[in-house]
């Protein structure tokens, strides 16, 4: 079934396609081991592997499960535009696995990309400000402090968060990238900021 178009959703505004929902819908036919393998694979793409080397991996596993590379390319491109969403709205956990219930997706697969969104979100938001860094300039960064009142997945109550917005030149047209950090996970992206720019600076 298509999604009810009253659903709202927090990856996407509106209501997605029904080639989205199709190629989602088309993981429940994986086993528990092959949607692991799968996910595990885009997972490490999204935190900054290089595309041909990502391509290898895709092809790897089709030669593994022996699976058909044609009816691999909807889940494939699926699940990297549900992420890459997850990613620009800066979805909790939660959020993901409630936008992937509501999408068709079986309960015990939303659960583990919930968690595997979790466990690589960081690396994630690195990867993509690094090449973002790399390709446009960055005009000026704003943050705020806050404090969570209740507790959320990626927050524990009482504890402090930053709330950083990155000002980009994408040729002459300004963007906004939004991001919500821990303390710690704040000065792990200043760190790796750091050392983007250091390269950066090296390839001058």
């Amino acid at each position: 079934h298509s999604p009810n178009f009253n659903m709202t959703f927090h990856f996407i505004e509106g209501t997605p396609d029904d080639v989205l929902c199709q190629g989602l819908r088309a993981l429940n036919g994986f086993n528990a081991e092959q949607f692991a393998d799968f996910t595990g694979r885009i997972f490490t793409f999204l935190s900054g592997q290089p595309a041909a080397e990502f391509m290898e991996s895709v092809n790897e596993f089709v030669g593994t499960y022996g699976v058909n590379p044609g009816a691999l390319k909807g889940p494939l491109r699926a699940t990297l535009i549900f992420l890459k969403g997850a990613l620009r709205s800066n979805l909790t956990p939660a959020h993901v696995r409630e936008d992937l219930t509501k999408l068709g997706l079986r309960e015990d697969k939303c659960e583990h990309l919930a968690s595997e969104w979790k466990r690589n979100f960081l690396a994630i938001a690195h990867a993509v400000s690094e090449q973002t860094l790399m390709v446009n300039e960055l005009v000026d960064m704003e943050w705020r402090f806050g404090i969570t009142s209740g507790s959320s997945e990626l927050f524990r109550a009482g504890s402090t968060f930053l709330q950083l917005k990155l000002i980009l030149d994408k040729g002459g047209k300004k963007e906004n990238v939004n991001m919500e950090l821990t303390l710690p996970q704040f000065y792990e992206f200043l760190h790796e900021m750091e050392k983007a720019k250091n390269s950066i600076d090296f390839l001058k």
